[in-house]
């Protein structure tokens, strides 16, 4: 690819793409998150989990892959934001379930 990848040029605050791209990544474990709730109870036994996180991860890989070139580190912090909205969406799922609200 050659050079620095324009996402350490910038700082995401500057750059709009990034930031289109890591609320893209964010939506995308939320609404993975949504979607295994809907589905499973909770808590859900950790090998569901572990297939909604991997569908979560591939996800934002094709999304990825349509916004061009990445380096390898940048695909990794947008394939963390992914995975960090999904655990903190199903933890704000469990949290309800434990206070009677609705998940």
């Amino acid at each position: 690819m050659g050079g620095p990848s324009p996402l350490d040029v910038f700082a995401p605050l500057s750059n709009p793409q990034a930031e289109r791209i890591a609320a893209l990544a964010a939506r995308i474990g939320r609404e993975t998150a949504d979607c295994a709730v809907l589905l499973f109870p909770l808590p859900m036994p950790a090998e569901t989990r572990q297939r909604f996180e991997t569908e979560t991860v591939s996800a934002i890989a094709e999304v990825l892959d349509e916004f061009g070139q990445l380096t390898p580190s940048d695909r990794q912090s947008f394939q963390q934001i992914a995975a960090l909205a999904l655990d903190r969406r199903l933890a704000h799922h469990a949290m309800q379930g434990q206070t009677g609200g609705q998940a």
